[in-house]
């Protein structure tokens, strides 16, 4: 692990939002879209995980 950055969750995630809708907050995987986003991200890469290792 030399030379390698650790990162946190929300390090990689960019949420583009219309203008003229009502804003919410992120606080990362415990805010209310955070952990949908989370959710999301933990199902799609279960999904892609071979048989056995999900």
């Amino acid at each position: 692990m030399r030379g390698r950055r650790h990162r946190t969750a929300t390090d990689a995630v960019v949420a583009a939002w219309p203008a003229a809708a009502r804003r919410q907050r992120f606080g990362g995987p415990r805010s209310e879209w955070g952990q949908r986003l989370a959710l999301a991200v933990h199902s799609a890469v279960q999904a892609g995980l071979p048989a056995g290792l999900a």
